[in-house]
């Protein structure tokens, strides 16, 4: 079979424009853009098609000037960054592979500049590309991190729904982004910028069967999920916060540093699965209004590996959820706004230092209370009281409200810290033991009947 092909003209503004032969003989051409203002047809066709490819080389200043081009094939961006503005627009609906770390889409000039990306970005070679300042749309495509980094450190990224991010170097977001709808991810990772979630739902993985999210800094903002199956786990770095965010949790959210996560604005974080707490971390109300924390009944809050996990002062409810600590970790409930509803189950080293109210069965084999003000029943409803299934500790702090220590059930007193009764109302159907020689103090209109 003869080889063909067809030569190109050069372009008058410097272009450098080569043939290249393919083996299956059909006509292709690679265009090469060394210098210059991008002009579409001469600099390369627009659109780009199969075939035919663009190389983007090192060379003198490289500029989109309010044009519009449309990738449908390979462009190689070997080296440079790309000036943009006067809104020029790229349309990626093939492969844009970065192949240099000098590689980045600067605004310069105009309008913001667009980089819209149905296609395949990636990165090939190298060891991080800092994409820019563009306005970055991805429109469902794929963020193909091969090797290295892509890094978005510009303040404009959009993310829209069926966005997928990939391969086994990293993807990171530095700047500002929206989410919108589901996405899937296998090495996505926050590290700094405030990140806004329009119903955004990590849904899976690009290439792996569950998708994972890192975050070692900056903000949530707006609606977020974690789907089942997949995982956010957060790293040490610099602040993170939830700020005015809604978050539900249907997979894991583990927290792997002592950085603090903070909340505000009256964010609220509903958890159907699992939080787990591998390094001993404070979860905490900084600013505006009081967030909202959530455990279902399907949701288990978690400390392991010898960490303590602190819940600040957040309005927690829990409707039958698991608090689980593993042996040598705790948790410790420190806020004023704790309710504990019917089914809640405490496993493990289990801390009442705030205050908190107690709903109908409450099941625990190491509920300690160690101070504050511990309230049974729900303090509306007549005849509703707390009922204490298993094991609980009076350390220390106030009993108000009403108890019920069901049969098989042993509250014990223990410690020197003061003890009362504060206009409570215990009835022991189980076993009440004082291992202290310090007072039960009762007042109030107390009653306790065995």
């Amino acid at each position: 079979m003869k080889s063909s092909y067809r030569r190109l003209a050069p372009s008058l503004l410097g272009f450098a424009i080569t043939s290249v032969l393919l083996a299956t003989g059909a006509n292709a051409s690679t265009f090469n853009w060394n210098s210059g203002d991008f002009l579409p047809g001469t600099t390369a066709p627009h659109p780009l098609t199969t075939l035919d490819f663009l190389e983007i080389g090192s060379g003198g200043t490289k500029r989109f000037v309010g044009t519009t081009f449309t990738n449908q094939s390979l462009v190689r961006w070997l080296a440079d960054p790309l000036q943009g503005g006067n809104s020029a627009v790229v349309n990626n609906a093939g492969e844009w592979r970065s192949e240099s770390d000098s590689n980045s889409l600067t605004w310069n000039f105009g309008g913001q500049p667009l980089f819209a990306n149905t296609g395949n970005f990636s990165k090939t070679a190298g060891t991080t590309t800092d994409v820019g300042t563009w306005l970055f749309r991805n429109d469902g495509g794929l963020i193909d991190a091969q090797v290295g980094t892509i890094r978005f450190n510009g303040g404009s990224n959009v993310f829209n729904a069926g966005s997928r991010f990939s391969g086994a170097g990293a993807v990171v977001i530095a700047g500002a982004s929206t989410f919108s709808g589901n996405f899937q991810a296998d090495n996505l990772h926050i590290s700094s910028g405030s990140q806004s979630g329009n119903g955004a739902v990590l849904a899976g993985g690009a290439g792996l069967s569950a998708g994972q999210l890192g975050w070692s800094g900056g903000d949530l903002t707006g609606t977020w999920t974690l789907g089942a199956g997949t995982t956010l786990t957060a790293t040490s770095g610099s602040t993170k916060r939830l700020v005015g965010t809604t978050v539900v949790n249907n997979g894991t959210f583990r927290w792997s540093t002592s950085d603090t996560l903070q909340s505000g604005n009256s964010s609220n974080f509903t958890n159907n699965g699992l939080i787990e707490a591998t390094e001993s971390a404070t979860f905490e109300w900084i600013f505006g209004g009081q967030p909202i924390f959530t455990n279902a009944a399907s949701g288990t809050v978690r400390a392991t590996n010898n960490a303590t996990l602190t819940l600040g002062n957040l309005a927690l409810t829990s409707n039958g959820g698991l608090f689980e600590a593993s042996p040598g970790s705790a948790i410790r409930f420190i806020g004023n706004a704790n309710r504990f509803n019917d089914g809640t189950r405490f496993v493990g080293d289990q801390r009442m230092i705030g205050t908190s109210r107690f709903v109908d069965a409450i099941h625990s084999d190491n509920l300690r209370f160690v101070s504050g003000t511990q309230t049974g029943g729900d303090g509306v409803t007549p005849g509703s009281r707390a009922h204490l299934e298993g094991v609980v500790s009076f350390e220390g702090g106030d009993l108000s409200g009403s108890w019920t220590i069901d049969s098989g059930a042993t509250m014990t007193g223990v410690g020197a810290v003061t003890k009362r009764q504060v206009g409570s109302d215990i009835i022991n159907n189980g076993t009440f033991r004082w291992s202290t020689t310090a007072q039960l103090q009762g007042g109030n209109s107390s009653s306790f009947t065995n």
